[in-house]
């Protein structure tokens, strides 16, 4: 909900689950680590979490955390190599997503910017 208004009133229970279901979604992909874990999975074909976090330079569990929750919801894969577990991406469109973002969120500033210059003339 929203200042105490549910988010998806007056829709059908089928909207308002894709609804919700996209936002659980974007939220997983939109937090800055799991972005970057997410463009190190597009770079290599799999990577461990001592890999990645070696190159994020940031500990261990904090990025096993992370790793467990892009699993949990599907978007990377896992695959057990010995005594490590090696992960990657189940769908390079994720990656698409993010890129698309990315461009948008670039463009919109750039637009943000001109509109806020027009309307103080």
């Amino acid at each position: 909900s929203f200042l105490g208004v549910s988010c998806c009133v007056g829709m059908s229970s089928g909207n308002a689950a894709i609804i919700l279901s996209a936002s659980a979604f974007l939220k997983t992909i939109g937090h800055p680590i799991r972005t970057e874990i997410l463009h190190l999975l597009d770079e290599k074909t799999s990577l461990n979490v001592t890999q990645i976090s070696r190159k994020l330079k940031s500990e261990q569990s904090l990025v096993s955390h992370h790793l467990a929750k892009l699993r949990n919801t599907g978007i990377v894969n896992t695959r057990r190599d010995g005594l490590q577990i090696s992960y990657s991406l189940s769908s390079t469109a994720v990656v698409r997503l993010l890129l698309e973002a990315a461009s948008l969120a670039t463009a919109l500033g750039r637009e943000g910017k001109s509109t806020k210059r027009n309307k103080s003339t």
